[in-house]
């Protein structure tokens, strides 16, 4: 048992009580109402890993070969092994050589080795084929068909190993939860596919396109463009703005996007946790000023 120092007093339950009241703060109810100037380049390792593990000598084989043809390669192998260890079993047994002796091989190999091997081949495919639909899966954003947050995590590597220009894009739908509320979810559903289309309908193939969260979408922009992003963002919110959305309603809906702007020359001296915060920072800045605007950190 803890002892106590002579003349120490212990607080009372009421003062313990008014202690813990005023430690508590209270947590904003609207996570995007949030003080702009909180540093987060800290919180995570400023770089991004590719996870997937490189496949093993037996399913690159199966990749190279296939089944049957991989079938046909190891039923010969065994063939000639066969062979060769009746020969020298019958040398050591001083057995002549007969062609029963082989003939018996032949059969053993022909007959058993193809069926072990193509339950193994096709089950080693079809492993395979599921690891790459499980790993497109967790980078798949189901909605849209876009990747996702981790998807875009790992691309960002590219840049960064390459020494590339990348800019950053945080894209966020204005008013979003108001057009969920008036129209419904599905008519929600329907509109973030169409401000996908319209998204990628700007960019560049060497650009990646991702569904951030929610509304907010993620454009990670490399190549020529990355030069001047403010140029590319605003013609982004300019074509969202223009474009109608047919979302099932009496009439064509008008979405706007707010947009936020980060940019390194060089994308060794800013990760892509860096470029987040950043842009995200930019984001709350168009938003706080009334939307359907673009910012730059």
């Amino acid at each position: 048992m803890a002892s106590t120092a002579p003349g120490a007093t212990h607080p009372s339950p009421t003062e313990t009580a008014e202690q813990v009241r005023s430690a508590t703060v209270e947590a904003p109810a609207d996570n995007r109402t949030r003080n702009p100037t909180i540093d987060m380049s800290n919180k995570r390792p400023d770089r991004a890993c590719v996870c997937r593990a490189s496949p093993g000598r037996l399913r690159h084989f199966v990749r190279r070969m296939g089944v049957w043809r991989g079938v046909l390669l190891f039923t010969a192998a065994s063939t000639l092994i066969a062979f060769a260890i009746t020969g020298v079993a019958m040398e050591v047994a001083g057995l002549e050589h007969r062609p029963l002796g082989y003939m018996i091989a032949f059969t053993c190999s022909v007959t058993i080795m193809p069926a072990i091997v193509a339950g193994l081949l096709s089950l080693i495919r079809r492993l395979d084929e599921t690891e790459d639909e499980l790993y497109r899966l967790a980078r798949t954003d189901e909605l849209t068909d876009l990747p996702n947050r981790r998807a875009l995590m790992e691309a960002a590597a590219e840049p960064v190993a390459h020494a590339q220009p990348v800019a950053l894009l945080f894209i966020d739908i204005d008013h979003f939860k108001r057009v969920n509320d008036t129209y419904g979810h599905q008519t929600g559903d329907e509109i973030l596919r169409q401000v996908t289309q319209a998204l990628a309908s700007q960019l560049q193939d060497t650009d990646t396109l991702c569904r951030y969260g929610g509304e907010e979408f993620a454009a990670l922009i490399r190549g020529s463009d990355a030069a001047d992003p403010r140029t590319l963002a605003e013609q982004i919110r300019r074509h969202v703005e223009r474009t109608p959305v047919d979302a099932g309603a009496a009439t064509a809906l008008h979405v706007t996007v707010s947009i936020g702007v980060s940019h390194a020359p060089d994308a060794r001296d800013a990760g892509i946790y860096q470029l987040i915060d950043q842009a995200d920072r930019a984001l709350y800045l168009a938003k706080r000023e009334g939307r359907n605007r673009i910012r730059a950190a």
